[in-house]
């Protein structure tokens, strides 16, 4: 019964913060998985970077950059947070990114790492 209402909980934690995301319109938010594919995308992201998210959920995260930047792999390179729990910030500057119709932009960005837990460890 307890271990019922910790998971009910949780997942409403969980579809709260799912909600939050989803509705921030000035900020690009998004989970990218090790290998540089997208997985979630928020109407953030689709109004800064002119895909919706159908069109961009399961491509590679190198598809914001130049082409020059994908054929030189800093693109690859630029996002991979140090360590499992390690986070970078890069703003603007040698890597211009693209978003569609618009050519090059500029932008601050953070990258963190996620570590996912299991239901059990949450316990």
């Amino acid at each position: 019964m307890a271990n019922e209402r910790i998971e009910e909980a949780l997942r409403l934690t969980e579809e709260r913060f799912r909600l939050l995301v989803e509705s921030v319109r000035d900020y690009a938010i998004y989970l990218i998985d090790p290998n540089g594919i997208v997985v979630t995308w928020n109407i953030g992201a689709e109004r800064i970077k002119g895909y919706k998210a159908e069109e961009i959920v399961g491509q590679s995260f190198a598809k914001f950059y130049t082409p020059e930047d994908r054929a030189s792999g800093s693109s690859s390179a630029s996002w991979r947070p140090r360590g499992a729990r390690g986070a970078t910030r890069r703003t603007g500057g040698a890597s211009a990114r693209t978003a569609r119709g618009s050519g090059r932009t500029w932008s601050s960005r953070r990258f963190a790492a996620a570590a996912e837990r299991s239901s059990a460890s949450r316990r």
